[in-house]
Parts: C-alpha cells; sequence; structure tokens
C-alpha cells in the first residue's frame, strides 16, 4: 500500500503597504493569509525584530517609525 502526503504551504500577501513604499509615518502593516489547515497565527517582521504576534483576523499591526532610522527594510 503506498501513501502521498503533501504539506501545504501558507500563503501571505502584503495588502499595506506598497512595495517599493517610501514611509515618514507611523504605517499600517497588513496581509492576506491562508492554508488549507487555517491561520491560527501571524508574525509581523522588520528585518529580524518582531513587530507584531497576531492570533485572530484582521492580519494587521502599525509599524511606529519612532526609532527607526533612515534606511531601506525588509518586511
Amino acid at each position: 500500500m503506498g501513501i502521498t502526503y503533501s504539506i501545504s504551504a501558507p500563503t501571505i500577501t502584503f495588502v499595506t503597504p506598497d512595495e517599493g513604499a517610501v514611509l515618514s509615518v507611523d504605517t499600517a502593516i497588513e496581509v492576506s493569509a491562508s492554508d488549507a489547515n487555517g491561520i491560527t497565527k501571524v508574525e509581523l517582521f522588520v528585518g529580524n525584530q518582531s513587530i507584531a504576534s497576531l492570533s485572530s483576523p484582521p492580519w494587521r499591526a502599525t509599524w511606529s517609525l519612532d526609532d527607526v532610522s533612515n534606511g531601506t527594510y525588509t518586511l
């Protein structure tokens, strides 16, 4: 008897901000998340720093820019 098991990877899409956005004020970070088994938690990071751990939709948090230096950042 043969069995096939396939793990589905979640799908994450950024809603805001837009790719390449130039930010100058605190900014909403929002994603759309889906998975065949459901989503129970979404963690938002800027580089290696966590800015939010969310346990229910909407998957949205505000990134405070108060202590952020000028530069390029990866979400």
